[in-house]
């Protein structure tokens, strides 16, 4: 039996010791719940993991117990301050994005032999296992039942097994600033002069019972893709910032495919399965004659959140819904508290080469060291995470 543990880096950055008011550039106060900023948090999580493989004829091979640390990163939006009926601080805000990845020995030496991973044979540099936590996303498309103008929500899939699918319909730094209720209408345009087609999105319900106009309508336009042939995946974008503070939130980005027979003038909307709320409350009043904001700490924070989890390319877990819980929370970010949360899973591989039947399973786990981190900080670790859903699992 081997205990093996890796790591994670040190993010830093501030805290804050009050709730954060929504501050337009002029320093104003925003005054309405439809206006929200974004914030970018990195952490480690720690997740105690278990893996037993065992021979073809079932006979024991290894067990191994390791702390799986996790480098996580997340985006939130953040919905201004407010008092509740019982006369304390409150937010509310969504995680939007959250990855959290990072290779594992213990399950290197299960699918490729070596806690290092396993050596390559033609080139230098071993193959390692990752485990990725994504958060999941869910989205419905309407008026386009047979994916005539666009194609299917989850895409045609890629890689047998992998659980990803090629084409895949994928909205990037969505907010309810871009949305209607989680709605994003669409319409497709024929190019008459060139025989292409261009795809727009909007942010308002189609309502008024005509077409958009590129226009008429440019300051609802969320994103646009033009010069599309039929089956073309494209990647729609805007380019700027809807919001009342450019550069607050970044601009939304749709990833799709024009289907087989895009019709024109067609329209139709897509809509985000709703992400459940995460709130942070004020355990006590203000004191009278004192400011609003003077007793937003000590808190407690409750973050939800539902998840797929990645091995390599394969995912495990589908659409599992997450809780963790902080409390005497004395900042924003609640870096020096424990976060506990439950991630259990139990699951079982038998390798394709060798035969041998892996046993893993989660624990428990904790999140700790959070803090503020930039967007660009935020964006790599990102791309990072999703780089490792590219890795073959079976070596």
């Amino acid at each position: 039996m081997g205990d093996q543990t890796t790591s994670a880096p040190y993010f830093t950055t501030r805290q804050y010791r009050t709730f954060r008011d929504l501050q337009r550039v002029d320093g104003t106060l925003g005054l309405t719940r439809d206006e929200t900023f974004i914030e970018y948090e990195g952490s480690t999580i720690t997740i105690p993991m278990h893996v037993t493989i065992r021979n073809e004829d079932g006979t024991l091979d290894r067990e191994i117990k390791e702390r799986l640390k996790l480098q996580a990163h997340m985006r939130l939006e953040v919905f201004p301050a407010y008092t509740n009926q019982q006369g304390t601080r409150e937010f509310q805000f969504i995680i939007r994005d959250w990855e959290l990845f990072n290779v594992s020995r213990s399950l290197n030496y299960a699918f490729g032999g070596e806690f290092a991973g396993k050596p390559r044979k033609n080139a230098g540099g071993r193959d390692v296992i990752a485990v990725t936590f994504s958060l999941a996303r869910s989205f419905i498309k309407y008026e386009d039942s047979g994916d005539l103008c666009l194609g299917p929500v989850r895409g045609v899939e890629s890689r047998q097994g992998s659980g990803e699918f090629r084409g895949a319909l994928a909205v990037d730094n969505l907010s309810v600033q871009s949305s209607h209720h989680g709605d994003i209408v669409w319409q497709i345009d024929k190019n008459q002069n060139e025989g292409t087609y261009s795809v727009y999105f909007y942010r308002l319900p189609h309502e008024h019972g005509g077409s958009y106009d590129p226009r008429r309508n440019a300051e609802d336009l969320v994103a646009v893709a033009i010069g599309l042939t039929p089956g073309e995946e494209f990647t729609a974008s805007r380019g700027e910032s809807l919001t009342i503070d450019p550069g607050r939130h970044s601009p939304e980005v749709i990833s799709w495919r024009l289907g087989a027979k895009p019709i024109d003038g067609a329209t139709g909307f897509i809509h985000q399965v709703s992400p459940p709320m995460s709130f942070c409350v004020a355990d006590r009043c203000p004191t009278e004659g004192q400011p609003h904001d003077s007793a937003d700490f000590p808190a407690r924070i409750t973050y939800s959140a539902s998840y797929d989890i990645y091995l390599n390319n394969v995912k495990i877990v589908n659409d599992q819904a997450g809780v963790a819980m902080a409390r005497n929370v004395q900042a924003i970010p609640p870096r020096d508290v424990l976060v506990a949360f439950e991630k259990p899973f139990r699951g079982e591989f038998t390798h394709p080469k060798t035969g041998k039947h892996i046993l893993v399973e989660f624990g428990s786990g904790s999140c700790t060291g959070m803090v503020e981190i930039s967007s660009n900080e935020w964006e790599r670790g990102r791309e990072l995470a999703l780089t490792t859903q590219n890795l073959e699992l079976f070596l």
